[in-house]
């Protein structure tokens, strides 16, 4: 009867020793693609009841400038203005307000800045010089002052699609965005197919974590632009914020098709054998990470984790794939890495009952990582299997040491007192993992029922 409980036991406590793992980094992903050049411009229609215009007295000077300025030679305008400043002239705002355009033509927007200001100061409500300053302080992304001229711009009643996008840019960067929400529907009304809007709209919408919107609105940006791979990009990383992982899966993979275009293509190779390994394809999954593999380790800790689970889920082939790629081509593995690797090519060994190359490959893991709690149990396990019972005996108190795998080492240390009939120190060790782990109210049985057999024996 004895040897019925004790097997039963044996069978529960090495069952209770190691948990399901899960390749569970999902919420963490984020698809890579490059942000768009944003781009702005400024009108030049004129206001004809806020316009400004030159004093009589400038006459003589605006008839100098009119075909300096017709021949773009800005340079020369410059110095002409400055000179007339210099020689104690008081441009008015219409001549400050070209000397500012000026200097934004050469580049200047120190002075640009300046001039606009000067003229603003005598023309409170000059719009163009209002929306000018917009621009430069967004180009400083000074957001707080672009915003402040570009709404005195909308307010004067320039309100055209390129101050509302620019003003919703400022709104945006300055997180706000609801209100970037407003103002680039604004600019999209007036103008409903400019992209730099529709992009605009979605980063604001993503921003504010309205991802069906966002979907929404890249879906009819696709269905007018279904070659465009930054769009299939960013569309997957909508869906994969909208906890929609199938379908962020589904257009990456797209977007991956049709070919490298950036820098980011490895690491959205690897986000997309994540998602493969969920939800996919295993062996896809293991093609994009060796599509990723080189001689850095950038990817090492992901990949590594992969293998981990395909080796808990049995997928000898695969995770075989990726730990021969891996030594052979991550040139500057630190100890603790390979270490890990090695680690695993152990379970591998003994996944296919070759103890032999399984204790060599584990020996040298604990060599290079006497922490390698891991390595610690598995060897410990071969030993056990070998009925070395010392040898594992060490190796399972060396693991206890080790806090995140103590459970695991005093479950099996306990198995092992069991098979040699150490039926107190069995006890005294399942006592220690209860202590440690008090939610495994599980344990107990197994306690009692060992100490039924202590007492019968007495």
């Amino acid at each position: 009867m004895n040897k019925r409980l004790l097997s039963s036991l044996g069978i529960l406590l090495l069952s209770l020793g190691v948990e399901a793992q899960e390749f569970s980094n999902t919420p963490d992903l984020q698809i890579n693609f490059d942000e768009p050049n944003w781009v702005f411009d400024v009108s030049t229609e004129v206001m004809e009841e806020r316009e400004p215009r030159l004093d009589p007295n400038e006459s003589v000077l605006g008839d100098a400038l009119r075909p300096l300025l017709n021949n773009g030679d800005y340079q020369a305008s410059a110095l002409l203005m400055e000179t007339a400043i210099a020689d104690g002239a008081v441009l008015s705002p219409a001549l400050q307000h070209i000397l500012g355009q000026v200097y934004m033509a050469l580049q200047d927007n120190s002075n640009a800045k300046q001039a606009f200001l000067n003229a603003i100061d005598v023309m409170p409500n000059f719009t163009r010089a209002h929306q000018r300053l917009g621009l430069i302080y967004l180009q400083e992304q000074a957001y707080d002052n672009a915003r402040t001229h570009l709404s005195k711009t909308i307010e004067l009643g320039a309100a055209d699609a390129e101050t509302y996008g620019q003003l919703a840019f400022a709104n945006l960067q300055d997180y706000s965005a609801w209100s970037a929400i407003n103002g680039y529907q604004q600019a999209l009304l007036l103008e409903p197919d400019n992209q730099q809007w529709q992009q605009g709209l979605l980063f604001s919408l993503i921003s504010a974590k309205h991802f069906p919107a966002a979907q929404a609105l890249i879906d009819e940006m696709l269905s007018k632009d279904q070659d465009n791979r930054e769009l299939w990009l960013q569309s997957s990383n909508i869906a994969l914020n909208n906890d929609a992982p199938l379908s962020a899966l589904t257009r990456l993979e797209i977007a991956l098709k049709m070919g490298a275009s950036s820098e980011n293509d490895a690491a959205n190779q690897i986000i997309a054998a994540q998602l493969h390994l969920q939800y996919g394809s295993t062996a896809r999954a293991v093609d994009l990470m060796l599509a990723s593999l080189d001689a850095s380790t950038e990817y090492y800790s992901t990949i590594e984790e992969a293998i981990a689970w395909l080796i808990y889920n049995q997928q000898w082939q695969e995770s075989e794939r990726l730990i021969s790629a891996g030594l052979e081509s991550w040139n500057n593995l630190s100890p603790l890495q390979e270490s890990k690797l090695l680690s695993h090519r152990g379970a591998l060994a003994l996944s296919q009952n070759n103890s032999d190359d399984a204790s060599t490959y584990l020996n040298q893991a604990v060599e290079l990582d006497p922490a390698n709690g891991e390595a610690l149990l598995s060897l410990a396990d071969l030993q056990a299997s070998q009925q070395r019972y010392i040898q594992a005996a060490l190796l399972y108190t060396r693991a206890e040491s080790i806090e995140a795998f103590q459970e695991r080492a005093l479950l099996g240390h306990a198995q092992l007192a069991i098979d040699q009939g150490d039926y107190r120190q069995a006890v005294e060790l399942l006592n220690r993992a209860l202590i440690a782990n008090p939610a495994r109210q599980d344990l107990d049985q197994n306690i009692q029922t060992l100490n039924r057999i202590i007492l019968n024996e007495n």
